[in-house]
């Protein structure tokens, strides 16, 4: 049983005002309303009530408690069920973790990034909390993609850069995409346009999801996942409507094979992670060996100085 006081519903504003100014309202029980009368919860001993009202002892009614989202402070990228961040600062990041763990979101997975290693570009992944459960399928745009964080390299953070390059392409067009992880691009496209798209990957745990993955999603071109080292491959390739390039700290060293698959007038989408010197650099590159700039843009910030830039370049055709 609970105290409340009993007021005509005339006088009701009046009452509730008064009882929250003395900081008598007990918010954690809600107000009843009965024959023309209000029944408000009070917090302290009737004693301590002033009032011309009187008060009553009724079974009291508590408010149901509201789940306020919880602020979560840091940077990390989600996969899925899976979140990755960056962050140094261990206590930062544990607590980063546990906000992640308990905000609502289906975090399962937390892992911290050491960065990212090896020929197959992937993330050396430590556990922070959570379960051991690199596997996860991510929604992007419209299709489904499986991932394997521990074994492939993905990025969440290019699903907007994916989405407007797949609706610059034009029907008809031959693709390759030389760096195509599990498929991100490619299926972005094909689930659009209809196109014919070479996905090259030198990775064969990316090719295998790859392949599920074109399995998974219903397309209007056609994949031809392919394992190989893209520098070699290309080769193979001429009159290509479209090379794209998504290799940002190393895409430059294949600049030249690609260029001579590309057919006059094909377009290539080059991605590199720079400061901006050295995008001006590179651009003066591009002109001298026949690559005029179509577009350019800031992608995403990567550090203090540096930014990841998408650039479409056209190959000049002959005079």
């Amino acid at each position: 049983m609970k105290d409340h006081l009993k007021v005509p519903e005339k006088s009701g504003e009046e009452a509730i005002r008064m009882l929250k100014n003395s900081g008598i309202l007990d918010p954690e029980f809600s107000i009843l309303h009965e024959g023309g009368f209000l029944f408000i919860p009070l917090a302290s001993n009737p004693e301590n009530v002033d009032s011309k009202w009187e008060i009553v002892r009724l079974e009291g009614v508590a408010r149901a408690k509201r789940n306020y989202p919880v602020r979560i402070s840091g940077s990390y990228d989600v996969i899925g069920h899976i979140a990755i961040s960056k962050e140094r600062n261990e206590e930062k990041l544990r607590n980063l973790a546990a906000d992640l763990m308990k905000s609502g979101k289906g975090i399962r997975s937390v892992y911290f990034d050491r960065g990212v290693k090896g020929d197959a570009r992937i993330r050396d992944l430590m556990l922070i909390a959570g379960e051991d459960a690199p596997v996860a399928m991510y929604r992007e745009n419209g299709i489904i993609l499986k991932v394997d964080v521990k074994k492939v390299y993905f990025s969440p953070r290019l699903a907007t850069e994916r989405l407007l390059l797949s609706t610059k392409v034009s029907d008809g067009e031959r693709i390759v995409d030389m760096f195509a992880g599990v498929g991100s691009f490619a299926l972005n496209i094909a689930s659009r346009k209809n196109t014919n798209i070479t996905a090259i990957d030198n990775n064969p745990n990316a090719v295998s999801l790859m392949q599920e993955n074109i399995g998974m999603n219903r397309l209007l071109g056609k994949i031809t996942p392919l394992m190989a080292d893209s520098s070699k491959a290309i080769i193979d390739y001429h009159d290509v409507d479209r090379i794209i390039m998504n290799l940002p700290h190393g895409a430059y060293s294949f600049i030249k094979p690609a260029l001579g698959s590309l057919r006059e007038g094909g377009k290539l989408n080059y991605y590199e992670i720079c400061d901006f010197e050295r995008l001006v650099d590179r651009l003066e590159e591009f002109r001298r060996i026949g690559l005029i700039m179509a577009e350019k843009r800031e992608v995403h910030a990567y550090s203090s100085k540096e930014r990841m830039y998408s650039v479409e370049l056209v190959k000049r055709k002959l005079a």
